[in-house]
């Protein structure tokens, strides 16, 4: 996880929240308002999308996201889920 992580919430280009992530957090649910109920989850440093009325239901199976830069997206709901912060280095080289 990079430093001071959020989860970004966007709906069809309009940044709707960010929800700070971090180890130990517990679980918040946040409804995205809209044609199609999608319901975004965060807790312990990661954030995925809960449930989702789409019919294809990729979003939902796109899993928990916890790192910078990480992103899932509902479609047809218009939503995208983002992971913003400070990268942290996954590899050291020399």
């Amino acid at each position: 996880r990079g430093s001071g992580a959020v989860a970004v919430v966007e709906q069809n280009g309009v940044e709707l929240c960010r929800i700070a992530l971090s180890a130990g957090q517990e679980k918040t649910t946040f409804a995205v308002p809209g044609g199609l109920r999608v319901v975004i989850a965060v807790e312990n440093g990661e954030a995925w999308f809960e449930s989702s009325c789409c019919p294809d239901q990729l979003c939902v199976r796109s899993g928990r996201l916890s790192k910078t830069g990480e992103a899932a997206a509902c479609l047809p709901a218009g939503v995208v889920l983002r992971i913003e912060g400070k990268a942290e280095a996954d590899a050291i080289t020399g």
